[in-house]
């Protein structure tokens, strides 16, 4: 039997936020800061946990991407997703991953953020992505989730979807912060934070 490995994504594999990332390159720097001053409001009843994650998100991904047609969103998604997302991994990612594919080992990533900037990362290097999904009204972006927030306890619940977990020998997980725990209790063996050393 195969093993199951499962990879958070932003903070254990990347060194920075993968939607910040997208967003600046997107807009650029002047453009990126100003929409952050204009959400300051939010991100601050958000570190003072005054705001749920996902809401946060919410406000975030409305304000620069409200209303952006689906297929110019996906599109620059793709192109970030193979130009930037290696140069945001942290040293050893690709080693670990690359030893684990070379087993033969199941590999998907269940992340917080959208399924749209991580999947072409996904598909290059073989790794099934599990991941918040975007509601889409008229071919467009409309900046609201569609279903739950991938964090926390539903990262089980669509890990589960996706494979029966009987079907493998052991339940590998990398994780970095509490939106991670639940995966990690699930997990035969878990790592927390395992390339903080070689960053």
């Amino acid at each position: 039997m195969s093993k199951l490995v499962v990879f958070d994504f932003d903070g254990t594999l990347t060194k920075t936020d993968s939607m910040l990332e997208l967003t600046r390159y997107f807009f650029g720097p002047i453009r990126f800061v100003i929409g952050m001053a204009f959400l300051s409001p939010v991100l601050v009843l958000y570190k003072l946990k005054l705001l749920p994650n996902w809401r946060t998100k919410q406000y975030y991904l409305t304000h620069f991407f409200g209303g952006m047609p689906l297929n110019e969103f996906q599109t620059v998604c793709d192109r970030f997703a193979s130009e930037k997302i290696p140069n945001l991994l942290r040293p050893g990612v690709v080693e670990t991953i690359n030893t684990y594919k070379s087993k033969g080992h199941q590999l998907v990533i269940v992340s917080a953020s959208a399924e749209n900037w991580l999947t072409r990362w996904g598909d290059e290097n073989h790794l099934t992505v599990i991941g918040t999904n975007l509601e889409v009204v008229d071919g467009r972006i409309t900046g609201k989730l569609n279903g739950r927030n991938c964090y926390g306890p539903e990262k089980v619940i669509r890990l589960k979807e996706e494979f029966d977990l009987d079907d493998f020998s052991e339940i590998i997980v990398y994780g970095d912060s509490r939106g991670d725990r639940e995966l990690m209790e699930l997990a035969t063996q878990s790592f927390y934070k395992p390339f903080r050393g070689s960053s």
